[in-house]
C-alpha cells in the first residue's frame, strides 16, 4: 500500500497515523509516536545534523537539541532508548566522543512514572560500556512534565531520584 513508507501495517488503516498522537511532540503519544521516523517504535532517531543549523532529534520520551553552530562539523547523529542493567531505560549516542559548544539541550519526560515526587527526578550520566554513574543535575518543568539539562558531549543518560 501507499502507507508503507510510515512504519509496516500502515496499509491497513491508512488514516490512523493522522488520527494518532503521531506529532512526536507530545508526550500522551509515547506508544508509538514516532513510528514514521524509525524502524522501531520510537526507540532510536538518526538525523544529519549541519554545523550551520543545528537539528533536533526525538525518541519515545526524550529530546536532543542541538544549536547553530554547536559542533564543529555537520555529522550523522543516533539516539537511541535502550535498557539498562538495572531495568531502567537510558539514552545512548553516536558517534562517540562528539561534544557540544554551546551546550546542546537533552529534555527527558518524566511523565508516567509512578509513587515519586517528579521535583525529585535528576538526570545521570555514564561513560559508554561503563557503570560510572554520576548525577548531572538538571531542571524539573511541571508544566512540560521533563527534567532537562545542558551537554557538553556524548555520553549515556537516564533519569534517577536525588
Amino acid at each position: 500500500g501507499e502507507g508503507d513508507e510510515a512504519g509496516g501495517g500502515a496499509d491497513d488503516d491508512g488514516g490512523k497515523d493522522d488520527d494518532g498522537k503521531d506529532d512526536d511532540g507530545d508526550d500522551e503519544g509515547d506508544d508509538g509516536g514516532d513510528d514514521d521516523r524509525s524502524s522501531n517504535g520510537g526507540n532510536r532517531d538518526s538525523q544529519w545534523v549541519s554545523r550551520e543549523h543545528g537539528g533536533l532529534l526525538q525518541i519515545k520520551g526524550a529530546l536532543l537539541w542541538i544549536p547553530p553552530y554547536s559542533v564543529s562539523q555537520s555529522s550523522q547523529i543516533v539516539m537511541e532508548r535502550a535498557p539498562d542493567t538495572f531495568g531502567v531505560w537510558t539514552i545512548r549516542f553516536e558517534p562517540s566522543g562528539l561534544t557540544f559548544n554551546p551546550p546542546a539541550r537533552l529534555v527527558i519526560s518524566v511523565r508516567g512514572i509512578p509513587s515519586i515526587d517528579p521535583a525529585r527526578l535528576k538526570i545521570a550520566g555514564a561513560s559508554s560500556g561503563a557503570e560510572d554513574w554520576q548525577v548531572l543535575g538538571g531542571t524539573y518543568d511541571p508544566l512540560q512534565g521533563t527534567v532537562s539539562i545542558d551537554i557538553h558531549h556524548f555520553s549515556r543518560y537516564a533519569l534517577c531520584v536525588e
